[in-house]
């Protein structure tokens, strides 16, 4: 699944929304992370304190004797340990407003969809995050997006969605108390029925794509790609 999500709320709505200090450098901006050549945007994640860590350039993980990771689906993390223990001690909310897939048209065609909330706020996504040091002594700050089986909206183009809190899961999310299956129980797909989707530019696939919320803003389906929806 596209790990490209957006964050077009700006420094001062970040901060209202979490109530937590935001840098003044903050900018909108879309996200496309490329753990292989770590291409993207400086980003940001709420840990349990909570409060926000700082710019996180690095999303997913780089190191020499691990898979890199951009997702972890949630039925994976109670049978293996490290997940486990990164449910237990590390969890942490990434924020957005929206985020994109895409829906296979032909052999080598997606078109790409936003998916947002229907009243346009920002929302949490869950996460999992870690921090290390290189051979170098140079720190990391990355985290994992969790994913779950697809809503019926979502599942229109792909079997897979990041998990998306309502506001009143996400200190629930990052308390202390929870045991692991009350943890696990939040993940789960967002209500459909409380989102939106809609085709953007087909730039934010080319590789050389920047962070420019300008490509995710909503293109005509005749435009792109005829007149296919979601629904077609």
């Amino acid at each position: 699944m596209s790990s490209r999500y957006s964050i077009c709320a700006n420094a001062e709505q970040l901060a209202n929304r979490y109530s937590v200090d935001v840098s003044s450098a903050f900018r909108p901006h879309s996200v496309r992370p490329l753990p292989s050549s770590f291409r993207s945007s400086p980003i940001q994640a709420l840990k349990a304190s909570p409060s926000f860590t700082g710019d996180w350039r690095r999303v997913g993980w780089n190191k020499p004797i691990s898979e890199k990771v951009i997702h972890v689906p949630s039925e994976v993390i109670p049978k293996k340990a490290v997940y486990r223990k990164m449910l237990a001690e590390r969890r942490c909310l990434i924020p957005a407003d929206g985020s994109m897939n895409g829906k296979k048209w032909g052999k080598k065609t997606a078109i790409p969809y936003r998916y947002t909330l229907q009243n346009k706020e920002l929302f949490s996504m869950a996460g999992l995050w870690e921090e290390y040091e290189d051979e170098q002594g140079e720190q990391f700050h990355t985290f994992s997006l969790i994913t779950c089986a697809a809503n019926d909206l979502v599942a229109l183009a792909h079997d897979r969605m990041p998990v998306i809190f309502a506001k009143e899961k996400e200190q629930i999310w990052l308390s202390p108390s929870l045991s692991a299956p009350e943890l696990l129980s939040l993940l789960k797909p967002y209500d459909a029925n409380r989102m939106d989707a809609y085709t953007v530019s087909p730039r934010i696939n080319l590789p050389n794509a920047n962070d420019s919320v300008v490509d995710i803003a909503g293109t005509t389906g005749g435009s792109n790609f005829g007149n296919l929806t979601l629904f077609d």
